[in-house]
């Protein structure tokens, strides 16, 4: 017998134009939202796509050039007309829902976005069929991040921050103070991206989600300096990224049920025994059976390895390069990895990893009894940030990394484990590997996918601890064999 799904899609188009001299006119006193889904045919798609590395997901959506009548008395028009930048786009996708405990039916979040662009396409095929489709594009509130900007010279022509080095205190009240991790997102959130977001939801046509939920349970240490961002100019997520340490943290937005979250954690990587690095918080984990994997691409490299690691601390002023180089000289074996089969000087060769702390440890004081404690402080500090890049990358040569196209799952997003069950029983494995990209493409009455870049995978240490043999578990249960 063959297993068969019933995947569900809703798309609905929101409206946030309400200009009075143009074409937007013809959208006063109509609905505030337009259900696309019923547009949807066998020549549609829809495709999100979402990276914890990059700082905006992205959508693409083609649907028929049909004519509509959002209700009856409305301007008659294509989707072309009725579209516009900035609209909101709220995409839902979910499979086999009747078996699922969901509220009323309802069909899961994927993605929220701004529609970036709106294309019409006017096509004749070879047997002389016509064809008109619209592609909209957009990118989901990561987009805000991006268009929200520090920019102070528009402030000159007003008399304005001529005489202060402490900008940001002075243009968007985020005091000059130090800040740890958690609170620094919560504050440029609060006072700088929000405020946008409700001045863009009271020129809009519906009360969609009007602010950027910060979620930093997961940031374990930190203080963001403010000799760091006083002065800064340029996208507002250029600031978080520089500022929330992204070699030992993570940043990126995630959509739920209940609004749109910015994520600010420590990396949760494991180690090759399965133990979290540090205490790192449990992302959670997708189950995935193997016979719902279409492809899979993995490897194992030594490109990546380090067995030496050096972290500069500009931002302090209380610790200087030239403090790290005594301490390296002093204690080398806080830097460099002896003896370590993983990560071996002779085999591999010297392999140097050299980043920057934008952050620091809380300062207790300036004044002369608290300086000499505080810059011990700071050295301990960088030392830690130091052991704990060498937890994160010494058994690199063992992780593998790859891609793999699976039966479309809303489960499945960047920033989860996907817990690939390999074979059956005793004579299986179940591998662990870190989703950092999600790419959902849905085809309306033919398939729907889910394209996943994978990190950390841990198949190749699984399967060196079986008795059995991995090639014959292998061979067992799949898509493709």
């Amino acid at each position: 017998m063959i297993t068969t799904s019933r995947p569900a899609i809703r798309l609905t188009l929101v409206k946030t134009i309400r200009r009075r001299a143009n074409q937007a006119e013809r959208y006063r006193g109509l609905r505030k939202q337009i259900d696309l889904t019923p547009l949807l045919d066998d020549s549609s798609s829809v495709i999100t796509r979402k990276n914890i590395d990059q700082s905006l997901g992205s959508f693409t959506i083609t649907l028929p050039d049909k004519s509509i009548q959002p209700e009856p008395g409305a301007f008659q028009d294509s989707l072309y007309g009725w579209i516009e930048p900035m609209d909101v786009i709220e995409i839902r996708m979910g499979r086999d829902l009747h078996t699922k405990n969901l509220p009323s039916g309802g069909i899961p979040i994927v993605m929220r976005g701004f529609v970036s662009s709106i294309r019409q396409e006017k096509t004749v095929s070879g047997d002389g069929k016509p064809t008109r489709s619209i592609v909209i594009d957009g990118q989901d509130y990561g987009k805000l991040l991006g268009i929200v900007q520090v920019f102070y010279q528009k402030t000159y022509g007003i008399s304005q921050d001529l005489l202060t080095a402490f900008k940001m205190t002075t243009n968007h009240n985020i005091t000059f103070q130090s800040f740890t991790t958690a609170d620094f997102v919560r504050t440029v959130l609060d006072d700088v991206v929000n405020p946008h977001l409700q001045n863009l939801q009271r020129d809009s046509a519906l009360d969609f989600t009007p602010r950027i939920i910060p979620d930093t349970s997961g940031v374990k240490d930190g203080i963001v300096m403010p000799y760091g961002f006083q002065s800064f100019e340029g996208p507002i997520w250029t600031l978080l990224r520089q500022q929330s340490d992204r070699f030992w943290n993570e940043l990126f937005i995630e959509d739920r049920e209940d609004g749109v979250y910015l994520v600010c954690r420590q990396f949760p990587f494991k180690d090759i025994d399965g133990n979290y690095i540090d205490d790192a918080t449990d992302p959670g984990h997708v189950d995935i059976s193997y016979d719902h994997v279409k492809s899979m691409s993995v490897s194992r490299s030594e490109r990546n390895i380090a067995n030496f690691y050096w972290v500069g601390a500009p931002r302090s002023v209380l610790i200087h390069q030239s403090m790290l180089k005594m301490a390296a000289y002093q204690k080398p074996e806080d830097f460099y990895i002896r003896d370590y089969p993983n990560a071996d000087v002779d085999l591999y060769g010297i392999r140097k990893m050299e980043v920057n702390t934008e952050q620091g440890p809380a300062v207790p004081g300036l004044d002369e009894a608290d300086h000499e404690k505080a810059k011990a402080g700071s050295g301990t500090w960088v030392n830690n940030r130091v052991q704990r890049l060498i937890k994160f990358n010494r058994d690199n040569v063992l992780f593998e990394d790859g891609s793999a196209t699976l039966r479309g799952d809303d489960k499945v997003k960047p920033g989860r484990y996907l817990r690939m069950h390999i074979g059956e029983g005793q004579s299986g494995y179940v591998a662990e590997y870190y989703c950092l990209g999600v790419v959902q493409e849905y085809l309306p009455y033919r398939s729907w996918v889910s394209h996943v870049d994978l990190i950390r995978g841990t198949g190749f240490i699984e399967r060196s601890k079986m008795f059995g043999s991995p090639y014959l578990a292998e061979r067992g249960k799949g898509a493709y064999n």
